[in-house]
């Protein structure tokens, strides 16, 4: 009776550290489980953050190709305006602004000059560019579509009718050997009229401009 008593302790002393390894392998694998839980939980937020950054890039880039595009686009059309309108017409203008300045340039020298046969070939130069500057201020006249330009335009050759009325009357006066009235008439009437004409002309030119910003 007593080897069955101790064969069976000994049977009892052999299945305890079987049970404790068991229990221990299983608090184990539950202990496990959790953290391979975290571990596929971080790789699933790195991959979303990673996804959303392409996202945003590609988000991005698709709206400043667009606004390149649109700035392209406006840049082409103010090209094309500037190219059919704004050049030709301050190109004109600045034509005619030189014949305009000219014209003063050859009233000084007919007034000072003597000899006869210099003074036809400035008065025929006078006359020449007078001619054109009325020739060109016509051109423009077509390329004007705002009110306000043609009303500066309208300024303009108003006021150079009288410009034109009164550098005849300065050639007069000197052919008639009135130097004084030829003198007032140089450096008041016709510098006021043509202050006036060159203050419009500059105004018409930066309206245009301003304009085709």
């Amino acid at each position: 009776r007593s080897h069955a008593v101790f064969s069976h302790q000994l049977h009892l002393t052999h299945q305890l550290p079987a049970e404790g390894i068991t229990t221990m392998a299983a608090d184990s694998e539950s202990n496990l489980y959790p953290m391979k839980m975290n571990i596929y939980s971080t790789q699933w937020t790195i991959r979303r953050e990673i996804l959303a950054g392409f996202m945003a890039a590609l988000i991005l880039a698709c709206c400043l190709g667009l606004f390149s595009m649109m700035c392209i686009y406006q840049l082409n059309l103010e090209t094309t305006a500037l190219g059919g309108t704004w050049l030709p017409v301050t190109q004109i203008l600045s034509q005619a602004q030189s014949s305009f300045y000219n014209s003063r340039i050859h009233q000084f020298n007919y007034f000072v000059e003597s000899d006869e046969q210099v003074r036809t070939q400035i008065e025929a130069g006078l006359t020449h560019d007078l001619e054109n500057f009325m020739a060109q201020m016509k051109k423009t006249e077509s390329l004007l579509t705002r009110p306000e330009d043609k009303k500066l335009y309208d300024e303009i050759m108003a006021a150079m009718g009288e410009y034109h009325e009164q550098s005849t009357q300065l050639v007069s006066l000197i052919k008639a050997g009135q130097v004084g009235e030829a003198s007032q008439m140089l450096l008041t009437k016709l510098a006021e009229t043509g202050q006036k004409i060159s203050k419009a002309d500059d105004q018409l030119v930066n309206q245009i401009v301003q304009a085709g910003k």
